[in-house]
């Protein structure tokens, strides 16, 4: 029998039951049936402030605290000069030109050799320049004959600049707590929570989202919304009932209608046939005992409609609130109605979504091939069951053929407040399956207030969990939960609405957003490396317990995955890196690593000929060769860690390299020794003929000698 996601003390909640159950007992966790999949949330109420639908202000009762003045952008600085010379070092006149061009008080305080080699200097100044200091200084000084280039010292900080403001009046009046919390860490609030010192930071415990929009914001990533469907809402474009624009694609209703035995039928998607086109929410209300003897009745959830809110509700339209991944494309796919949804429903409906063929099992005809497939698929529901037993064939082979695909799966792990390992949970327990748990603004794990006002936690947890995400508290705010799009009405739709929900439903779509901002980064990456990546975006969980354990429930890597989400710490580039030098025979070509999102410790170097690879040492200084007459250059490069390693720069190509004369060198012994002298002959020529000039001895980049050679 199936066994709902919420069975914890429901006096301060509002549990919405959309179980069927096969049976007359009620099953304990690790007994359900497979024959459902279940929702995975609880909208909360707290006290007498019912958790409803808000097609306004917030209320009264709900009225939050200000948001927090956001400091001024931190403008980009620079620490001095870097030049490139036709000499081996800047020279004492160019270090003269270099302190008249910068503003006045402001001198060049020493000349230092640049890491990158070559004949580039770095030209420290006596106080930190802005940018537009220090590039009026360059452009003076690459009007002179003896620099090749010059270009600012920027200091690059790209994970601390402040993340990027939204108008939508409830991302900053509600804090929109799984994007970003306004609140500082010197909040009263947070203190009295966190302790002082605290971990709290600018953004709290939310997704941080903002500062990923400094990369992406989406667009281009497809994610597939497996759930109840979805309604017109003006900050999902949109969704009339019918048709798909804009961002959400054409999608597909999976809930079958059910056929009994003494011929009468259960129209469980209420729309009266079965599999089709149209992924309009219709409505889950049930009346007492629709779904199990005992059950209650309940209204109508709009759960995918809010689920696909805190996904990718749209930036900057001026009210309602924003996704974690505002530019993402949604394709709703229906699988849950009255009571729930079946298995065979779900893992055909997860296959469709990423373009595979599916037959509708009722007319044996094939459904129309899904134009566009998903990059990442959501799931916020389940059934409490082993995915390693028979049972969950269905759902391994289901995921398996997603996986091949390349498609992230992003699964909630339920809101019984169990251990996972103890009793698991489909699909969040399987294989190749990122499951989500969730946690409160202050980064414990998220709850309730029980009836001796303590904590109780509704999240599951336990060793299969992957990471945690903001899924809304109802302990430390009464207005702690989730605020996202929903539908007004009771039963059918009615009008677009605003709702607060809470449950590990609500953190999982942040994760699954996560995923498609990678996704939007690099549409090549495979799921495994997106998988990785997200769990290693993560914040540490905070040590601090307030009082006890009675009020603060911290989480450990141990229960809730590598840590809370943060997407501050993706790293992605925001711009090129940049090849420096001219393309010569002989001269060293070096790459800067251009801005990042999160800067790598370490990059890996790959360089290209004409596009293909030829030279992955790990250097960022190429000194082209013959083979490369004709050819242009460029290069990747790539964090040099496992979780970003997909995540490469690519520079823009040299212009081609151009031919040099040919070069002889005779007389070397085979063998060079250490004290040792050698003499050696340098033949120079073109075509043929003799070429004056001079010829160097280096040891790496270092100059050792050189002499001027006349008749090649």
């Amino acid at each position: 029998m199936g066994v709902a996601f919420g069975s914890f003390d429901p006096q301060p909640l509002i549990r919405f039951s959309v179980a069927l159950i096969l049976g007359s007992d009620r099953a304990k966790p690790g007994e359900a049936h497979m024959s459902l999949l279940r929702r995975s949330f609880s909208a909360g109420i707290v006290g007498a402030l019912a958790v409803s639908t808000m097609s306004g202000g917030v209320t009264a009762a709900e009225k939050p605290e200000p948001p927090a003045q956001l400091s001024t952008v931190r403008p980009t600085m620079a620490a001095g000069l870097i030049v490139k010379t036709t000499t081996s070092t800047a020279s004492s006149a160019l270090v003269r030109a270099a302190d008249r061009a910068l503003p006045s008080g402001i001198d060049v305080t020493r000349v230092r050799k640049s890491a990158s080699g070559g004949r580039t200097s770095v030209l420290p100044t006596s106080r930190r320049l802005t940018a537009a200091e220090a590039e009026t200084a360059t452009a003076e000084l690459r009007k002179r004959s003896d620099v090749v280039w010059a270009a600012p010292n920027y200091i690059l900080r790209a994970f601390t600049d402040p993340p990027v403001p939204a108008s939508d009046s409830y991302f900053v009046s509600d804090k929109a707590r799984q994007v970003w919390d306004w609140r500082s860490s010197a909040n009263s609030t947070v203190r009295s929570v966190m302790g002082s010192p605290n971990s709290f930071g600018n953004g709290g415990y939310s997704s941080r989202a903002p500062y990923a929009w400094r990369a992406t914001r989406g667009a281009g990533a497809v994610v597939a919304v497996l759930d109840t469907g979805i309604t017109a809402h003006p900050d999902l474009p949109t969704w009339n009932g019918t048709t798909a624009s804009e961002r959400i694609l054409p999608g597909y209703d999976f809930v079958s209608q059910y056929k009994f035995v003494d011929g009468t039928l259960e129209d469980t998607g209420r729309d009266d046939d079965g599999w089709d086109s149209n992924p309009q929410d219709e409505g889950d209300w049930e009346r007492a005992n629709d779904c199990y003897p005992g059950s209650s009745r309940s209204n109508s959830s709009w759960h995918g409609t809010h689920v696909a809110g805190i996904l990718a509700a749209t930036k900057d339209n001026g009210s309602g609130v924003v996704g974690v991944a505002p530019e993402a494309e949604i394709l709703p796919v229906r699988v849950l109605g009255l009571c729930g949804g079946t298995i065979d429903d779900f893992g055909a409906a997860m296959k469709w979504s990423v373009g595979l063929p599916v037959t509708n099992p009722l007319t044996d005809m094939p459904v129309p091939i899904n134009a566009r497939p998903a990059d990442v698929i959501n799931m916020s529901l389940g059934a409490y069951t082993s995915c390693t037993s028979d049972n969950a064939a269905p759902m391994r082979e289901a995921i398996s053929a997603v996986r091949a695909t390349g498609a992230v799966v992003v699964a909630a792990v339920g809101n019984d407040g169990v251990n996972i390992a103890d009793h698991p949970v489909v699909p969040a327990s399987c294989k190749d399956v990122l499951s989500v748990a969730a946690t409160s603004e202050y980064g414990d794990r998220a709850g309730y207030r029980n009836s001796l006002g303590k904590k109780s936690a509704y999240s599951n947890y336990g060793n299969p969990v992957d990471v945690s995400a903001p899924g809304g508290d109802a302990f430390w705010s009464s207005s702690g939960g989730i605020v996202s799009t929903i539908n007004s009405g009771t039963t059918t739709p009615v009008s677009s609405a605003y709702a607060r929900y809470m449950g590990t439903s609500m953190a999982t779509p942040v994760v699954s957003a996560a995923a498609a901002l990678l996704k939007s980064v690099n549409g090549d990456l495979m799921a495994e490396e997106v998988d990785r990546a997200i769990r290693g975006s993560v914040r540490s969980f905070p040590g601090r317990r307030y009082g006890s354990s009675d009020y603060f429930l911290p989480c450990f890597t141990s229960g809730c995955g590598t840590g809370i989400l943060d997407l501050s710490k993706i790293q992605v580039p925001l711009s090129k890196p940049t090849i420096l030098g001219e393309p010569i025979i002989g001269e060293p070509l070096t790459v800067t690593s251009g801005s990042w999102l999160r800067t790598p410790t370490e990059f890996t170097y790959e360089w290209f000929r004409d596009g293909a690879s030829f030279y992955n040492k790990n250097g960022a200084t190429y000194y082209p060769t013959r083979a490369d007459v004709g050819k242009e250059i460029s290069v990747s490069l790539r964090p040099d860690n496992e979780e970003f390693r997909g995540f490469a720069s690519v520079s823009a190509p040299t212009s081609p390299v151009p031919d040099g004369p040919d070069v002889a060198v005779t007389g070397l012994p085979s063998e060079v020794k250490y004290g040792v002298g050698a003499t050696a002959t340098v033949t120079v020529s073109s075509d043929g003929s003799p070429v004056d000039g001079e010829v160097e001895l280096r040891r790496g980049d270092k100059v050792l000698a050189r002499q001027a050679i006349t008749g090649g």
